[in-house]
C-alpha cells in the first residue's frame, strides 16, 4: 500500500508539473519576451521624441528672416499663382515679359513603401511652361536671374526658333520654350 501511494504521489506531482506548472512558466515567458520588446519600442519612441525636441529647437533658434527665406526655397505647400508670379517678376526684373504659361504637376512613380509607409522622397515637384522672345543674351541674364533666386528651380528643357518677323531688327530675337520643375516639400 505504501508503493501504492508512493506511485500516486509521483504521478501525480509528474502530471502537477505537466498541466499546471509548464503552461504557466511559458505563459510568464511569453510575458516577458512581450514586455522586453515593448521596452525597446518605448525606448526607441524616446530616442526619436528626443531627436524630433532636438531638431525643434534647432529650428527655433534659426531667425524669422532666414527662415522665411528657406520657406520660400522649399515651401511646404504649392500656391501656383504666387509661383507664375515670382517668375514673372523675375522676367520683368531683367525687362522680359513670360507668355503662354502652363502648370504641370509631374507624375511621381509608385515606389514600394516600407513598413511605416514613409515616402522615400519627401518632396513633390511642379513643372511650369512658358513662352519667352527674346534676345540670346537678354535669355541669358533671366537664366542667372532664376538661379539667382531663392526659389529652387531646375531647367527640365528648353527649346527655341527664331521670331517669326520680318524686320531686321527682330532677326536676333528667338522664342524660347522652357519647362521649370520647383518642388515644395509634402
Amino acid at each position: 500500500m505504501k508503493n501504492i501511494i508512493s506511485i500516486l504521489l509521483i504521478i501525480a506531482s509528474v502530471a502537477l508539473v505537466f498541466l499546471l506548472i509548464k503552461p504557466t512558466y511559458s505563459s510568464i515567458n511569453e510575458k516577458k519576451a512581450t514586455l522586453e520588446q515593448n521596452r525597446q519600442t518605448l525606448e526607441k519612441a524616446d530616442k526619436v521624441k528626443n531627436d524630433l525636441k532636438r531638431t525643434q529647437d534647432k529650428i527655433d533658434a534659426i531667425p524669422a528672416d532666414k527662415r522665411e527665406k528657406l520657406d520660400k526655397m522649399i515651401p511646404d505647400n504649392i500656391n501656383n499663382v504666387n509661383l507664375i508670379i515670382d517668375i514673372s517678376n523675375i522676367a520683368q526684373a531683367v525687362n522680359l515679359s513670360i507668355t503662354d504659361i502652363n502648370v504641370e504637376q509631374t507624375e511621381v512613380e509608385e515606389k514600394t513603401q516600407s513598413k511605416t509607409d514613409v515616402s522615400p522622397d519627401p518632396y513633390q515637384s511642379i513643372d511650369i511652361n512658358f513662352k519667352i522672345k527674346a534676345r540670346y543674351e537678354e535669355f541669358k541674364t533671366l537664366l542667372r536671374a532664376l538661379e539667382k533666386s531663392l526659389r529652387i528651380v531646375d531647367i527640365v528643357k528648353i527649346e527655341f526658333s527664331s521670331a517669326s518677323s520680318d524686320s531686321a531688327e527682330a532677326s536676333d530675337l528667338y522664342t524660347f520654350d522652357v519647362v521649370l520643375r520647383t518642388y515644395w516639400l509634402k
